[in-house]
Formats: structure tokens, sequence, C-alpha cells
């Protein structure tokens, strides 16, 4: 590490190595967890009632927006002592996407549901991103979502509440120094919208989300903090 990185985020990452230069990537596969939640994923979607048996109607949905990551703290031992730098990590506006597919009866709804973000990192402890020194973080995530819509004259609004399974990526590099991390966390989030009828099978979606997950493990003995506040528009098709 050269001297002008002493003291910040990064040189805990570099003095947790031991002094290596360029840490190996490691991957964190919490499989029980994982399994766990593709099971409850599998579980909910079997249980969830067939259009032919509930009289439910199917729907398509796309939206996409921005995404504010929160500031992620990191915390871990180092050399035997426990630390946590709060708000260690800033990052600047990303963008998110989202495709799902549903099914709705009466004022509930329930969807699966696929979503990618991605942040680049303003500033990693008293260090900005300029170019020589950067950093970048994206969510692959794959969430099970319930929805309940309050019928008004001309518009819906609903609130949602969602668990899920995300691939969370960190990228980190400067002179003499990479990280390269990808974790499977639990994700959970929660929201609230509104959804206005074009006609009988499109419906506008205007809402929020927050997103969050468990801490993920970037680097042995050393884990970040995850959650995003999401601004989304799109639409949904029934069918």
């Amino acid at each position: 590490m050269e001297s002008s990185t002493s003291g910040t985020v990064v040189a805990l990452f570099i003095a947790n190595k031991s002094g290596s230069a360029r840490p190996e990537n490691h991957n964190h596969n919490p499989m029980i967890m994982k399994k766990s939640v593709l099971t409850l994923l599998l579980a909910a979607i079997c249980a969830a009632p067939s259009p032919a048996e509930a009289s439910t109607d199917s729907y398509l949905s796309i939206s996409g927006g921005m995404t504010m990551m929160g500031e992620s703290d990191l915390s871990g031992t180092l050399s035997g002592f426990s630390y946590t730098l709060q708000d260690a990590v800033k990052y600047e506006p990303g963008y998110a996407i989202n495709v799902a597919y549903g099914l709705r009866k009466n004022d509930f709804r329930l969807e699966l549901a696929a979503g990618y973000q991605a942040n680049d990192v303003d500033t990693i402890g008293n260090l900005e991103a300029n170019g020589v020194i950067k950093g970048d973080g994206d969510i692959l995530s794959v969430m099970y979502n319930g929805y309940y819509d309050m019928d008004m004259e001309n518009v819906l609004p609903y609130v949602t509440l969602g668990i899920g399974y995300a691939n969370v990526g960190v990228n980190y590099s400067e002179p003499g120094y990479e990280l390269d991390s990808n974790n499977s966390a639990f994700a959970y989030q929660l929201g609230a919208g509104i959804g206005i009828p074009v006609n009988d099978n499109v419906t506008i979606d205007i809402g929020y989300r927050y997103f969050a997950t468990t801490d993920i493990e970037i680097q042995p003995g050393i884990d970040l903090s995850i959650g995003s506040h999401n601004i989304l528009a799109g639409f949904r098709h029934t069918f």
C-alpha cells in the first residue's frame, strides 16, 4: 500500500491480508441459506392459486429507474480486535431494472421478480474515486413479492413486501491493490407506490422500494452492509 492510502479503509483490507499485494477472490457461498430461500420461493409459487382454480389474472411487469445506495458500513476483526467503520463507503446514484410475472386476485398480488441494479463508488473513507482509485457494486436479485392494492376511483395505491436471494458484486482497485468479490445473501424489500390504469389491460406503475441484504463478506473477516433506495417507473400488462 502506498503511503497516500494509509489510515484509510483500504489499509484495513491489506492489513487483513498480512501484506499481500493482491488478495485472491473470496466467494462466500452460504448454501444452507440459499437452499432455504429458494425452497421458500418454490413453495410459495406452488401454493399460489392458478388462474383456473381461483379466477386470478396473470400479468407481466417491467420497470426501471434510479437507485441510491445507502452508505455502507465496514466491520470485522483486525489483529484480534473487532471494528466497525460507519458510513465507510459512499456511492453515486445508479440505475435499477426489474421484470416480474405475477398473479392478481381481488386486491392481492403475488409475483416472482428478477432485478439488477448498479452503482459506482463515490468515496471510500477519505479517498475519492478519481479514475486511478475506483470502485463499483452491482446486485442481481430474485424476489418473491406480495402486494396489497387499494382500489380508489382512478388510481390503485399499493404497499409491498418481498423476500429473496441476491448476488452482490463488489470491485475496487488502486495502484498495487485490487478487490473483486461476488457473494450470495438473503435479500428483502418493502415499499409503496401507485398504479394508474390506462385501460383494462395496461397499468402504469410508479413506486418506491427499500432494498437490502444481510451483510456480505467481501473478504475473510471483512463484512459490508448493503441497502438502497429505489425509485421506479414502469407498466404492468394483464392477460
